[in-house]
Order: C-alpha cells, then sequence, then structure tokens
C-alpha cells in the first residue's frame, strides 16, 4: 500500500485559466477516452438520451424510488459516442459539466476526470447521490457519516474502499457516510454519471488527517449542455475555486 498525494479542487470546479479548446484536448492525448467531438449517432435515438428522459419522469414527483432509478441505470450500457458532447475535461482538476438542471428537483451531470484526479472527502447536503461509470475506472472511499465526523473531531478512518469500471452503478447518502472519488489511474482517463435529488448548491469537505470541515463555496459547472461557459461566467467559477483548493490523499494499492 503507497499514498500518493493528488492536487484536487474540493467539490468546486477546475481553474478558469485553460481554454475549452485546450481541455478537450486531453481526451484525446490520454488511454481510456476519445476526443470531445460535438454531435451524436444519426439516424438513431440516443440511448444516453432516452435514459436521461427515463430519469427526468422518475424524479418529477416529490419522491425518488432508489430502487428504480438504480435499475434504469443499470439498464443503459455506455457508448461513448452517445454522450461525447457533454464530456470536457481540464488537466487541473476533473471537471462537472451539467446535462439536465432538472426544474430544480434533480441534475444530470458528466464529471470528467484526467489522469490522477481525486475529489475532497465530501458528504452530499441530505441529496440523494447516484453515479455510474461511463468510461475508465474510479475507485470510491467510504468514511463515517457526517455528523459521525463532526462529534469525533479526530483524523478520519477509511472504512471501505472499491474500485467501479464501466456500467457499475452506485449510490451515496449522507445516511451511508461520505466519500472520495478519484481516478487513480497514471494512464486513463475516466468519465461517471451523477444524479443529485434535489439538487444542491454547496457541501461540506472534511480533512482526512484532522476531521475539519468547511464548505465547499458555490458549486458550479464547466460547462451546461456540451457549451463550456463564456469569459463572464469562468470568473464566477474561477472565484469560487480559489476558496475551495486543497490537497488530498488519496490511497492506492499496487
Amino acid at each position: 500500500m503507497m499514498s500518493t498525494d493528488y492536487a484536487s479542487i474540493a467539490d468546486s470546479v477546475p481553474s478558469a485559466a485553460v481554454s475549452p479548446a485546450v481541455t478537450d484536448s486531453v481526451a484525446a492525448v490520454t488511454a481510456g477516452a476519445a476526443p470531445v467531438v460535438t454531435g451524436e449517432k444519426k439516424g438513431t435515438a440516443n440511448p444516453f438520451d432516452a435514459m436521461c428522459a427515463e430519469i427526468s419522469e422518475a424524479l418529477s414527483g416529490d419522491y425518488a424510488d432508489i430502487d428504480h432509478i438504480q435499475e434504469i441505470l443499470d439498464s443503459y450500457k455506455s457508448d461513448v459516442e452517445d454522450w461525447k458532447r457533454f464530456a470536457h475535461f481540464n488537466q487541473h482538476s476533473y471537471t462537472r459539466n451539467l446535462v439536465d438542471d432538472g426544474n430544480g428537483k434533480y441534475n444530470i451531470m458528466l464529471l470528467c476526470w484526467d489522469v490522477g484526479q481525486a475529489s475532497s472527502i465530501h458528504d452530499h447536503a441530505g441529496s440523494h447521490c447516484f453515479m455510474k461509470i461511463l468510461n475508465g475506472e474510479l475507485t470510491q472511499q467510504l468514511y463515517d457519516t457526517p455528523d459521525k465526523i463532526e462529534s469525533a473531531h479526530a483524523p478520519l478512518q477509511l472504512n471501505a474502499e472499491s474500485c467501479h469500471s464501466v456500467d457499475d452503478v452506485l449510490y451515496i447518502s449522507d445516511k451511508i457516510g461520505t466519500h472520495r472519488v478519484a481516478n487513480t489511474s497514471h494512464s486513463a482517463t475516466a468519465v461517471s454519471m451523477h444524479i443529485y435529488s434535489p439538487p444542491y448548491s454547496e457541501c461540506k469537505c472534511f480533512d482526512e488527517r484532522t476531521g475539519g470541515q468547511r464548505s465547499s463555496g458555490c458549486i458550479t459547472f464547466f460547462s451546461k449542455n456540451g457549451v463550456c461557459g463564456d469569459e463572464q461566467w469562468k470568473c464566477k467559477f474561477s472565484e469560487c475555486n480559489n476558496m475551495a483548493r486543497m490537497v488530498s490523499h488519496v490511497r492506492t494499492t499496487e
């Protein structure tokens, strides 16, 4: 077992200094991902869009049926051609790319992970969190629930660690625990789909070494509906990013 340091942004957005053209090129030069090209399959219904429509219908009310959402996610078999228009990378941090804002009841996004990128340890602000691996592999590390961490005032203990590959579906909420997600590969990128119901604007981030907590700051998106933000929007999320930068420690196995 070895310890590797990952410079990550704690549940915020990546630096705005890199242009969309540069960030998208990351996918073309690292193994495990195709370059991002706007467009989709022609002449056929897009299975990814169909899945999102099913999720929208399932979350249109005031109750989230966890099993049903997981069944919808399980039924879709990932194909990069279906969703590549939403996948935008940044070499400095993982990115959040909004697919559907869900009219305030949920949101769907693609998170794009370059090699060695990781989130902070964080909660989900009382929301449901569904996650499906669309490309590559990601490691999930589970820690105690937010209330236990806050009352302990001590270094965090890793409760479980698991590696997940394409089409795996995961679910977490604050009742289950907090977690960190990481792309521990040194050569391949990864893409994951996330659904949050209800959506939230910020969450709590925890320091593994001390148990201390802080706010993530405002959570924003690197792209919306496949389009990266303009300069004014970039300035906004750059300010949020400056409030949330940290270094986290991710355990990986040889």
